[in-house]
């Protein structure tokens, strides 16, 4: 299957072996085989890692999108994976919302505070918080300081120091 392909040539391609024109040759040769846009084949991509809870699938596609620059159709599906914990690509997908996104995902961030991710334990998520921080300020910099009072005691016990200075 072409997702399946895809994946390979993505692996390969973070080792060194394929290169962004065969990606790039590869999915626009099944969009026209298919007859189907770009928008779709990603919505498609990312939903059929959703579905089989595919993690490397979650990694590849915000590889892929940010390369075809198709971040931005997929937010809602980052924001709703988000709160999966079967894949440990949170911080990536906080990264992409802050690029993105817009004030309407606070409160989704927001919610991702109370989360606690196995994957962010190495740091007692400081590094995820961090992030989070980042985008809130990013996408509504005029309220940041209200989130912040909102949320203060909710971050890592490290970033709490840092913010204190």
């Amino acid at each position: 299957m072409i997702f399946e392909k895809i994946d390979t040539l993505v692996d390969s391609f973070l080792a060194g072996g394929s290169s962004v024109q065969e990606i790039q040759y590869t999915i626009d040769q099944y969009v026209h085989d298919k007859d189907i846009d770009i928008p779709k084949f990603f919505r498609n991509y990312i939903n059929d890692g959703i579905e089989h809870k595919n993690g490397d699938r979650v990694e590849f596609s915000l590889i892929i999108s940010d390369i075809f620059k198709q971040d931005k159709i997929l937010l809602d599906i980052y924001e709703k994976l988000l709160f999966e914990t079967w894949h440990d690509r949170h911080e990536d997908i906080v990264d992409v919302i802050s690029q993105h996104g817009n004030a309407s995902s606070i409160p989704s961030l927001i919610k991702c505070l109370d989360m606690n991710l196995d994957c962010m334990k190495y740091n007692n998520s400081y590094s995820f918080h961090k992030k989070i921080i980042h985008a809130i300020q990013n996408l509504d910099g005029k309220n940041y300081k209200n989130y912040l009072k909102l949320i203060f005691q909710k971050l890592s016990p490290k970033l709490r120091a840092e913010l204190k200075k």
